[in-house]
């Protein structure tokens, strides 16, 4: 599948996971975020959150296909409040500035007519099967049959919206696509962990497992690699997760505040804005990167 910015797609495996108690991190919740809600109509609903340094954040839960339940509305976006908004202040510094609307979908049938409308004709197989949520600019596509409990729903929610709030800033279509993809997960499985540590844990072993076999099979790819050897080695390991580990790195490494600064600098320069905050070009760290994995399973 093409791995472009601004028409971004979260791959899964469809994992059936165990639900586990666990305490959140301090700051969730800890935002002055107060939920006004206003239903338009018996399928859409609003919500703002007002917040100190955010202002109002105005998302639309609207239908893809049939009727959506008003208490599963009410849930959704009360989990966007809860965690999802949360973690985007800390982590990127930024929520949603202009309205943003989430549609969901009930049948497998709805979400993949949506997906042939957006998606290239040889790209909808694909598409179909192993996305669990994409993002087109402000609007968020949910298949919501395949959320098999709260926290793959949670990581889903935050790592779509992490996507708008780059399009937003518009820094999504210019960011390499491994960051991107790989900032969106970083804070979708930051807020599935503060849901379920025990369902975050799972999922992140066993795609690590498939890391291990890339690299073992020496298939593991570069940063950089093109769609055609993505598509070759999909089959081995998931390529996002790779991405992921790519920015947790990097934050793990330097810091969140310079990842937060080198994002809030981007729209000027990718690149400059990296150098400036890391000392190094891109393109160095992508090969340090894969040293490092290289390295690692050895």
């Amino acid at each position: 599948m093409k791995r472009t910015a601004l028409l971004t797609v979260i791959t899964w495996l469809v994992i059936m996971l165990t639900m586990a108690n666990f305490s959140a991190p301090d700051y969730a919740g800890s935002l002055p975020f107060q939920a006004s809600l206003g239903i338009h109509n018996p399928n859409s609903v609003a919500w703002g959150f007002p917040g100190e340094k955010t202002g109002s954040v105005q998302l639309r839960l609207d239908q893809g296909d049939s009727q959506i339940r008003e208490s599963v509305s009410r849930s959704v976006l009360a989990d966007v409040q809860k965690y999802s908004l949360p973690v985007l202040e800390h982590n990127a510094g930024q929520v949603p500035v202009q309205t943003t609307q989430l549609i969901a979908f009930n049948t497998d049938k709805g979400y993949l007519r949506s997906i042939r409308q957006i998606f290239p004709k040889n790209e909808i197989t694909n598409a179909s099967g192993q996305t669990a949520g994409f993002t087109l600019a402000s609007e968020v596509f949910l298949p919501m049959y395949e959320y098999q409990n709260q926290a793959y729903l949670v990581n889903t929610l935050t790592h779509e919206l992490t996507h708008v709030v780059l399009n937003q800033q518009h820094i999504g279509a210019v960011l390499p696509t491994w960051m991107n993809e790989g900032f969106a997960w970083y804070d979708g499985m930051t807020a599935e962990r503060m849901v379920s540590a025990a369902d975050a844990a799972q999922l992140e072993n066993l795609l690590q497992d498939g890391i291990n076999r890339a690299v073992q099979t020496g298939e593991l790819l570069p940063l950089t690699a093109s769609e055609s050897d993505i598509l070759r080695v999909n089959h081995i390991y998931n390529v996002e997760f790779e991405d992921y580990l790519a920015v947790k790195h990097l934050i793990d490494r330097y810091g969140l505040a310079k990842f937060r600064a080198f994002l809030n600098a981007s729209p000027q320069g990718v690149a400059q804005s990296f150098y400036r905050q890391y000392h190094m070009p891109l393109s160095q760290y992508q090969t340090q990167f894969f040293q490092h994995m290289m390295d690692k399973a050895h």
